[in-house]
């Protein structure tokens, strides 16, 4: 089959939804397809593989992205087309950021009362929210496309907030390389990791991924940790992302915690800090699929997270994973349990089961059915079109030979 891809940027260092994206075309080529990618921004890595490379202009308006993006696939007459959440042109679609509506509504739920109004009013009055908005609506408008929900959290909010026929929306978990994330890594390299982070073994190490965390959310932990040192808990909090969304020193030391926080920065490699981690946190409001809870679970190292985040369906409260209530106290209460270190191997066990249940093939596997599903379709339709015409053209010819008689 002839596949193109449109996405914003195809370079593996982006983030989740871009590394699953450069993986999946590699499994496509390996099948032998034809794959074109339609993208702002290609890596070095993305020019090795032989894919077909389409350049748009680079622009901070989502609407004219999508209309650039539209404007290559077009001509490209692929068999499918799967756009990740840049534009409006599409046989198959998702989203690494779910449904922008349901997000909205999540925020304003769990603000205080007497915010919300100005909440409401900030949304409503962002050039740049009113055009993801838009771009939302007629990403999922049409009764033709196929949408992907990476949970069914985001299938719910599909279905519910933007009125979608169930038929249209399909649930594909996110898979994760359960080669590469194993628990041995940990055995290899957990104590050179904390030896160089300056943390001995009875400390709790908690791992914090920054394109995880949303504004507020590094309140909440800072919190917790502030409520475990009052308790003389031992908790080191690692911070490991680009430095656009790590926390500001300044708020760091406004918790008084610049002994408890490391802000490492910018890495190429999470394993390292999978194996050193005692546990990660990922205290997000509302993710669609944080990938990250199944690349720690496959390394067997257990998080604690909340019911906002899709992927804590795939596992069970107090077994695999800690579900909080999105409190400090809460909070502080589940990294405490980890100083149990019985308890916490067992539930690192535990997590590496429940991942071996999703591998990365079995995600792709279902993705690719979804395409074949698409292209037969498409070529039913062609073959129904071809014999319509074929009727109405000899419909035609016997009426002008009965004229004619």
């Amino acid at each position: 089959m002839k596949i193109a891809l449109a996405l914003e940027s195809f370079d593996p260092q982006s983030g989740e939804m871009e590394a699953l994206a450069f993986e999946f075309a590699r499994g496509l080529l390996r099948l032998n397809h034809e794959v074109h990618v339609v993208a702002q921004h290609f890596s070095k890595a993305g020019s090795e593989i032989p894919i077909v490379p389409h350049r748009i202009g680079s622009s901070r308006s989502p609407l004219r992205r999508a209309a650039a993006a539209e404007a290559k696939l077009r001509p490209l007459r692929a068999d499918v087309v799967h756009d990740l959440g840049i534009t409006w042109y599409a046989d198959v679609f998702s989203s690494r950021d779910g449904s922008a509506l349901g997000e909205q509504q999540r925020q304003l739920a769990d603000a205080a009362w007497w915010a919300r109004p100005f909440k409401r009013m900030v949304i409503r009055r962002s050039p740049r929210r009113r055009q993801q908005a838009e771009l939302a609506i007629r990403q999922l408008d049409g009764d033709d496309s196929i949408v992907l929900a990476p949970s069914q959290m985001v299938a719910r909010d599909y279905c519910v907030i933007h009125d979608l026929a169930p038929e249209r929306v399909r649930v594909v978990h996110p898979g994760v390389d359960i080669k590469k994330f194993s628990p041995h890594i940990r055995k290899l390299r957990r104590e050179a990791v904390r030896r160089r982070l300056g943390i001995d073994a009875r400390t709790l190490l908690l791992l914090a991924l920054a394109d995880d965390y949303q504004q507020g959310t590094w309140h909440v932990v800072f919190r917790a940790l502030r409520r475990l040192s009052g308790k003389r808990v031992p908790a080191h909090l690692v911070v490991v992302g680009d430095r656009r969304v790590t926390p500001p020193q300044r708020l760091v030391d406004r918790f008084g915690l610049a002994e408890n926080v490391t802000v490492v920065g910018p890495i190429d490699d999470r394993l390292p800090y999978y194996a050193a981690a005692d546990v990660l946190l990922v205290p997000t409001r509302y993710a669609p699929f944080s990938l990250s809870l199944l690349e720690a679970a496959a390394c067997g190292l257990p998080s604690i997270t909340t019911q906002g985040n899709g992927a804590a369906e795939l596992f069970t409260d107090g077994s695999d994973i800690h579900l909080f209530d999105g409190g400090a106290a809460d909070l502080a209460d589940r990294v405490e349990r980890f100083r149990d270190s019985a308890r916490a191997e067992r539930m690192g066990l535990a997590a590496r089961r429940t991942a071996m249940k999703h591998p990365l093939d079995r995600s792709f596997s279902q993705v690719v059915a979804t395409y074949e599903e698409v292209a037969t379709a498409r070529a039913r339709a062609v073959r129904n079109d071809g014999a319509v015409l074929a009727l109405e053209h000899a419909a035609g010819s016997d009426f002008v030979h009965r004229r004619a008689a």
